[in-house]
């Protein structure tokens, strides 16, 4: 099969598998919203006879719900306070499919579309969905950074220029710019599927 076949198969299969999986299904997106707040709030919660063994030491609390019937499209509501000062905010708000389900949706896409065997495109969904989530991971806690960040009564530290501007752009990029959904799942999709054989066989087909 030619590698332009090749190509034009891989196409057709990603655009069927994204669209699928991309699409508003409201009962589905509901049950996802609830696992991810669930997830989230059940790691971070604090053993109330000892609160410093939280991730969060003794000062800062969070508590993370759903509440997508209210509003789907920013279904995650994160309510944040700092213990010492007794204040807190309730204002923060985002939304599990942006955060989390897209990036998933997106490199189980690009695996299920590969043009490998389908023993490899199994091992590299398992991989590529651990990498994906452990991303996931990251762009949460740079949330709770960009909460608990600041001069508000509620923050917990704050860090003097030029560090308190590198951390508002990696916030930005990292948990904000819808371009990372779609960039990080796109390294990690050719970082576990792909081998160096692959390349070659590429290479020496476009010689």
């Amino acid at each position: 099969m030619s590698i332009r076949r090749h190509a034009i198969g891989f196409f057709v299969r990603l655009i069927v598998y994204y669209t699928i999986l991309a699409w508003p299904w409201p009962a589905f997106e509901a049950g996802y919203g609830r696992l991810f707040a669930g997830i989230a709030d059940g790691l971070l919660a604090q053993d109330p006879r000892n609160p410093s063994r939280g991730l969060l030491g003794s000062d800062g609390l969070v508590r993370v719900y759903c509440e997508y019937d209210k509003d789907p499209e920013r279904d995650i509501h994160i309510v944040a306070g700092n213990r010492a000062n007794k204040k807190f905010t309730d204002r923060n708000r985002t939304s599990s499919r942006h955060l989390g389900y897209m990036p998933a949706a997106v490199l189980i896409a690009l695996v299920l579309a590969s043009p490998v065997r389908w023993r490899r495109r199994l091992w590299a969904l398992l991989w590529g969905l651990v990498l994906v989530h452990a991303f996931v991971v990251v762009r949460f806690a740079f949330i709770l950074l960009s909460i608990f960040h600041g001069d508000q009564p509620y923050a917990l530290f704050r860090w003097d220029p030029p560090w308190d501007r590198v951390l508002e752009e990696a916030f930005i990029i990292i948990a904000e710019v819808p371009a990372t959904i779609y960039v990080v799942p796109l390294l990690i999709w050719i970082a576990v599927t792909f081998r160096r054989k692959d390349w070659e066989a590429v290479a020496g087909r476009f010689a």
